[in-house]
Order: structure tokens, then C-alpha cells, then sequence
């Protein structure tokens, strides 16, 4: 009882809808673009925060940054900040988080499964449900990293969590890397990457993202946030209403 209790309590903090976050890196920045309505309904403002007006969406913890798309638990929020306030290095950090948040992930997808079974049936079962991005400057390199979870049911019956971790280590400094969470569909033409994506990573996000936000309306919302980060700076472009 005390279990369902607390679970009860938990799941109105729980989305597992998807927003868009798109992450570009070139030599010398990272640009950041994500539509903020999903990450905005967790609390979690503080003096550490950054990147919105309301400081939601995106994040800061020692010298990285990290967004969330889909669920944001406080368990969620705390692993990552300890993750980035812990390690020194995008890989170090990511290795950390996962350690940290993988075991807890699974024991709460499996009271979601014993409690809220139609639920779990009908909105988690063999889903794509969470993801984060770790992002910042390593050596005077942009390097990002994000990091999958997938809920699986064994033929026995048993819950597994798969967890996949996709890089952009920036070795090749010259070289232009975009990483994506959420919804690809207005995203996968190579097209959408070229010359104008180069030069200026700011506006191309926001025309990517308001695609996005058009053909799936029910997955991802208006505003849409944007930041790039350099070596010694960070770019706080404002808010993009509808």
C-alpha cells in the first residue's frame, strides 16, 4: 500500500510525451534548441539553472548543461546534476549518470507495471519513454552525448530496461555534428543540414523545430527555446513564441 501510495504521488510529475531537443555543434559552439512546454511542467528552478526566462528547460550544473525529453522525475533532475557536478568529462559524465539512474528507472517502470497495469499496456510497454542530453565545452571542443531508455517485457513476464548512448565527441573540430531527441520526422533530410544550418545554427533550429511542432502537435508544443554555448560564454536567445 505505502508503494502504491507513493507511486500515486509521482505520477502526476511523470510525462512521457516527447519534445523536440535539437543539439548542433560546429568548431567553435553548441546551439541548443528545444520547445520548452514539456520540460516547463517540472519544478525545478534554481540558483543553477539556466537557459529560459523561467530557468526550466534547460539546465547547468558545474560546467555542463543537460536537457530532458520525456519523463523528468526529481530522481531524474538530481542524478544529472550530481552526473555533470561529479565528472570532468562528457563520457565521465554520461557513464555516471547511467549508473546512477538505470537501477531506479527500472523499479519504477515495474511499479507502474504492477500498479497502473492498463496504463503501462496502453502508454510504456516496448516504448521509447525518456531521454536526456549532456552538452559543454572539453578542451575548447563542443561535445554533447545523450542517453536512450527503452522499456522491454521478457517472454517470462520480467521488465528489462535497455539503454542506448549515442556521442558527438567532436574530434574532428571542422566537422558539423547534430544530435536529436524526441520526434525525426521533420528532421531526416539530409538537406536540412547544410550551408544555413552552418551559418547561422540559431534560426535553421527554430525553423526545424516549428516543423516538428506542426506535423505532431500532440507530441511536442510552442515555445521553443534556444541557447549556444562557446568556450567562454553562453547565448541566451530569447524565448519563440507561436
Amino acid at each position: 500500500m505505502k508503494q502504491l501510495l507513493a507511486l500515486l504521488i509521482v505520477l502526476p510529475s511523470i510525462s512521457f510525451s516527447q519534445n523536440s531537443i535539437i543539439i548542433f555543434r560546429t568548431k567553435n559552439t553548441l546551439t541548443v534548441g528545444t520547445d520548452s512546454y514539456r520540460a516547463a511542467q517540472v519544478k525545478t528552478a534554481d540558483k543553477n539553472t539556466s537557459g529560459s526566462a523561467d530557468g526550466q528547460n534547460i539546465m547547468k550544473e558545474g560546467s555542463f548543461y543537460f536537457a530532458i525529453s520525456g519523463m523528468a522525475t526529481d530522481k531524474t533532475i538530481m542524478a544529472a546534476r550530481e552526473s555533470c557536478r561529479e565528472r570532468k568529462t562528457i563520457a565521465g559524465l554520461v557513464k555516471l549518470f547511467k549508473e546512477k539512474r538505470t537501477k531506479s528507472f527500472a523499479e519504477e517502470m515495474f511499479n507502474i507495471k504492477t500498479y497502473q497495469t492498463s496504463y503501462y499496456l496502453h502508454a510504456i510497454q516496448n516504448k521509447y519513454v525518456f531521454s536526456i542530453a549532456f552538452f559543454g565545452i572539453e578542451k575548447d571542443t563542443p561535445k554533447a552525448a545523450k542517453i536512450e531508455f527503452f522499456v522491454r517485457d521478457k517472454i517470462n513476464g520480467g521488465l528489462t530496461i535497455e539503454t542506448n548512448i549515442h556521442q558527438v565527441p567532436g574530434k574532428d573540430k571542422l566537422s558539423p555534428s547534430v544530435i536529436i531527441l524526441g520526434q525525426k520526422d521533420a528532421f531526416n533530410n539530409r538537406d536540412n543540414f547544410g550551408e544555413s544550418m552552418i551559418n547561422n545554427p540559431a534560426r535553421e533550429i527554430e525553423i526545424l523545430l516549428r516543423k516538428q511542432i506542426n506535423k505532431t502537435p500532440e507530441n511536442v508544443e510552442f515555445p521553443i527555446q534556444i541557447i549556444q554555448i562557446k568556450k567562454d560564454e553562453v547565448i541566451n536567445i530569447p524565448k519563440i513564441y507561436r
